[in-house]
């Protein structure tokens, strides 16, 4: 069910539009409804450049969440800590850790390699 406005909601017909002000459906121009186009939208320039620097930054944003992760290593235990290693092991991805480096740390479980790896990035 589609909010419109503050009193109505779009029918299951989309051509009537039920107004709780006045208790009964009244029939709508469909074509200022815009809720559901198939058609994309364009972004702003705002926007595209919003995608822009996220792209050229991922991987100090990758670095970032990935040494985040490594604190959250040192704190947990159990499955906590699995499902810190299966985040982790993303973000080395993004970093640029090769595959094998990364399964190599992850057998040894040991956050201060990680880290050791991770400096070369820095």
């Amino acid at each position: 069910m589609t909010i419109i406005g503050l009193t109505g909601f779009l029918c299951p017909r989309r051509d009537k539009v039920h107004d709780f002000r006045i208790g009964s459906p009244q029939t709508i121009d469909p074509t200022l409804y815009t809720g559901h186009q198939n058609m994309p939208q364009e972004r702003s320039r705002y926007q595209e450049k919003i995608i822009k620097n996220y792209y050229q930054n991922r991987d100090a944003i990758g670095l970032q969440k990935a040494q985040e992760a490594v604190t959250e290593l040192y704190l947990s235990e159990g499955k906590k800590r699995e499902t810190v290693w299966k985040r982790l092991t993303s973000h080395l991805e993004k970093v640029g850790l090769p595959p094998k480096q990364i399964a190599h740390l992850r057998s040894e479980d040991s956050p201060e390699l990680v880290l050791e790896a991770l400096k070369k990035f820095i």
